[in-house]
């Protein structure tokens, strides 16, 4: 390892490693890198489905909070648990003649859509839409009593307007 103007440049550790900074050579040494790594992993992918196998046979005899302290005593990364389960959750057991690593299959998962939050601004307009909204049908349910000639169903349906009304003021 030598030292240049406070950056660590570490020695090549293999061919695939150029000795320059030429930046074609590393992004060429990367994506070779890259290729090994997918090609170690297509091997790896039955032994992985294996592991999630063993996996979601063990979680059941934890207690439930302990699952995460267990793994860890046994040696696998969280991450690596989470992939081989979802793998043999979601996957039949592999041939071993796979395209894909297990990475790669990962990435494939289907993933929730995040909604975006509301930022604070937003909150107030919207806040200020639903309680004026619900002021106007106030209102006109305040209206509807006074013309209704059966006072005391109107009086139902203003008091349930009403809960709704405190309802989404305390929900906001």
């Amino acid at each position: 390892m030598k030292s240049a103007n406070s950056l660590t440049i570490f020695a090549p550790s293999g061919d695939s490693v150029p000795a320059t900074k030429n930046l074609a050579d590393l992004e060429n040494a990367a994506r070779d890198l890259n290729s090994r790594i997918n090609q170690g992993e297509q091997s790896l992918i039955v032994t992985y489905w294996e592991l999630g196998d063993v996996l979601v046979s063990l979680r059941p005899q934890y207690p439930h909070g302990t699952w995460e302290t267990e793994l860890a005593r046994l040696g696998i990364e969280q991450t690596r648990a989470k992939r081989a389960i979802w793998l043999r959750v979601n996957h039949a057991r592999p041939d071993g003649k796979n395209d894909e690593s297990v990475s790669q299959l990962y990435a494939k998962r289907p993933r929730k859509q995040v909604q975006p939050r509301k930022n604070a601004r937003q909150k107030a307009v919207v806040t200020q839409q639903s309680h004026g909204v619900a002021e106007k049908e106030f209102a006109a349910f305040t209206q509807f009593v006074a013309v209704c000639g059966n006072l005391d169903r109107a009086m139902a349906v203003v008091e349930s307007c009403r809960s709704l009304y405190m309802e989404v003021a305390v929900n906001e």
